[in-house]
């Protein structure tokens, strides 16, 4: 809101400079962003309705320069009449509405008003129309009512009815424009016709034009909602609107009236014909809120006196008493967003100022979710990663559909109704596609070198039973040379398929999981022969992968230059569920191991799964220590469609020493079951 300092200054007698007053309101809470022309352009925040005016800007400042409040006098023409009212108004929605104020006023000539009244509507960000039109947007600004004037001879049977619309009616605005009302909406009517749409704009046919002579000055109390869906509904917002759906204050509605009326007879020659009719259903009584001394302290950190915090409260216009360590306040009118305890203390603050109250450090640190035995777990899970090396990413739970989803996981995302934006259009299923956004996005940067991993929550759709579901994921992507950091000129060769699947089995041996599987498949938006799923014990928990090339260049618009990319996915719970937290410790070993290498020829197909279950299912568990991958070899030598696979076992006996023997009917016994169960030739 634009505020001409001169008008605010004769509200505010201080002989502090313009600086110091923004710097004080800002402090406050009500933020002057710049002074242009002289004049403070604020902030409002959305719950503070009474910000948007002369008087209740110069309270704000008074309170914070700790001067007396500036007075709100009485009009001298509330009393004035000279009879009955020929207007009746009929209020049928008393929820919507629940004060009108009217007056008409006669002999009136369309006049310019006066020019120290343009001035200030001007530096206001208004442009001057006539004194009718320019008197009620005064007060509006000065008081924070708007007004609205209709034509005396426009209103049919002098009847004026507060309701809501009904039926597609229509109504062309002051503005010009042809408008069809949704059904509901809070209007001003006669008993023919929509006058105007309640709080927000008047319509063409009852506007006062230079033909008037009698007018109808309405001033009125609407429900914030019913004007904010009026005007969203409508997309049409004004002054009136603004300042409506913020709350505005019950209790100027006659004086903001009376106010018009006496700028009316002394600037524009205007006759008081009409008494004021104030037609209200109940009575403002201020609500009484208790704010205890000790609780003021142990939230603000602070020492702060019982009378300090009344008399603070005092200088905002409550109405305050302190006894023992209770504060008793009454709460004007204009505070509508002041309802409990915890507002009382902001207040006090304001007053007191955020910038006295003490730094102090955290007495202590919390994880989130740490206390419990899910949270727990994930935290062990971030733990270890970021000892990997890895980066933690937040990303939002919000996402745009993705070309990494499955088909199940399209049928089954859940979409969000009127969503901001298509990024922002549905709850994510993975984890994986916005750590790819924050990876593209540094690699535009030109970052060469990105691990970065996310614990979080993904949801899908449920059933009858349970509609929705969510569960908690660790993803991770991973992009650069695998010696990243080193002084060497030739780094080490990028991540790919199997730096990722390092890391899922040093993730998993970390908690103890065994019985792990990694087998072949088919994800979208992944390398077609670079991807597998994770199981444990058979039940799948995730999957690890490259990612197309294509696909990270045409869907995500990676930048040229970038190489592999690899990711993982796994269900936490699945992992907590598989992992053996309680350590075993065993005493070294006594007895010294035998070691025997053996290379099979088979077809390039099978998977080393295959092979080193054979293996495990052949060798007596007693004595086989430890099953390993050496080297897989092709070659045209070999023959077409064959690899050569080496494998390395160890054996050791915890009673005694193996002799050659057993060790070599063990070697038998392995190459005879990857001979009948895997086709193997022995090179």
């Amino acid at each position: 809101m634009k505020l001409p300092i001169e008008w605010l200054r004769t509200l505010v007698q201080t002989s502090s400079s313009d600086s110091e007053i923004a710097d004080a309101l800002t402090m406050a809470g009500l933020e002057v962003e710049e002074i242009i022309d002289g004049a403070f352009h604020t902030k409002v925040t959305p719950n503070r309705g009474d910000w948007l005016s002369i008087y209740g800007t110069a309270r704000e400042a008074a309170a914070s320069l700790n001067l007396p409040p500036p007075v709100m006098g009485r009009p001298s023409h509330d009393a004035l009449s000279k009879r009955n009212s020929s207007v009746s108004v009929d209020i049928r929605d008393r929820a919507l509405c629940p004060r009108y104020s009217y007056r008409v006023i006669h002999n009136v000539t369309m006049c310019a008003s006066p020019r120290w009244m343009q001035q200030r509507l001007i530096a206001c960000g208004m442009r001057p129309v006539n004194a009718v039109v320019d008197i009620t947007n005064y007060v509006m600004l000065e008081m924070g009512q708007p007004l609205h004037a209709f034509d005396l001879a426009t209103i049919n049977s002098g009847k004026i009815i507060v309701r809501t619309s009904v039926g597609s009616e229509r109504l062309k605005t002051i503005d010009g424009v042809d408008r069809v009302l949704p059904d509901g909406l809070l209007v001003i009517a006669d008993p023919i016709a929509v006058a105007g749409v309640a709080g927000v704009m008047g319509g063409a046919s009852t506007e006062v034009t230079n033909s008037t002579t009698s007018i109808i000055l309405e001033s009125a109390h609407f429900a914030p909602l019913a004007v904010r869906r009026a005007a969203k509904l409508l997309n049409l917002s004004t002054e009136a609107s603004y300042r409506f759906e913020r709350h505005v204050d019950p209790a100027l509605v006659p004086l903001a009236l009376a106010r018009a009326t006496e700028l009316l007879v002394d600037h524009a020659g205007c006759e008081v014909g009409e008494e004021l009719i104030d037609d209200y259903s109940y009575e403002l009584a201020a609500r009484k809120i208790e704010l205890r001394i000790p609780r003021l302290n142990a939230v603000l950190g602070t020492n702060i006196s019982g009378e300090t915090a009344c008399h603070a409260l005092t200088r905002l216009s409550f109405r305050a008493s302190h006894t023992g360590d209770v504060i008793s306040a009454e709460v004007p009118t204009f505070r509508s967003d002041v309802s409990k305890e915890i507002d009382l203390i902001e207040e006090v603050a304001r007053i007191v100022g955020y910038e006295s109250l003490p730094e102090r450090l955290p007495a202590t640190y919390c994880v989130s979710n740490g206390d419990t035995v899910q949270g727990s777990f994930a935290q062990h899970v971030r733990q270890k990663l970021s000892g990997f090396g890895l980066d933690e990413a937040v990303t939002h739970s919000l996402s745009a559909p993705s070309i990494f989803q499955q088909d199940d996981d399209t049928v089954g995302r859940i979409r969000i109704r009127s969503a901001l934006s298509a990024e922002l259009s549905g709850l994510r299923t993975s984890l994986v596609p916005n750590l790819l956004t924050v990876l593209v996005h540094n690699a535009r940067q030109r970052v060469s070198y990105i691990r970065l991993f996310e614990i979080g929550k993904v949801f899908q759709l449920g059933n009858n039973e349970a509609p929705y579901g969510e569960r908690r994921s660790v993803a991770a992507v991973f992009h650069g040379s695998t010696d990243a950091g080193s002084s060497k000129i030739e780094k080490g060769p990028n991540v790919d398929f199997f730096y990722a699947k390092g890391i899922v089995e040093q993730l998993l041996e970390n908690f103890n999981v065994e019985q792990i599987e990694f087998r072949t498949s088919m994800r979208a938006g992944m390398h077609a022969a670079r991807c597998a799923d994770v199981s444990i014990t058979g039940q799948l928990v995730g999957f690890v992968a490259e990612l197309d090339p294509d696909v990270l260049k045409s869907e995500m618009g990676a930048p040229n230059g970038v190489g592999r990319v690899a990711t993982f996915e796994l269900d936490i719970e699945l992992l907590r569920a598989a992992a053996r937290t309680n350590k075993v410790y065993k005493k070294l070993p006594k007895y010294p191991a035998v070691s025997r290498d053996i290379a099979v020829v088979v077809q390039k197909t099978l998977p080393y799964e295959a092979i080193r279950a054979a293996v495990q299912s052949a060798a007596d568990p007693k004595i086989t220590e430890s099953i390993s991958l050496r080297s897989v070899f092709e070659s045209d030598k070999i023959g077409t469609g064959q690899k050569s696979v080496a494998l390395r076992i160890q054996f050791r006996a915890t009673d005694r020493t193996l002799v050659d023997s057993e060790v070599e009917s063990q070697m038998g016994t392995v190459l005879s079951r990857l001979q009948t169960d895997c086709g193997a030739t022995q090179r």
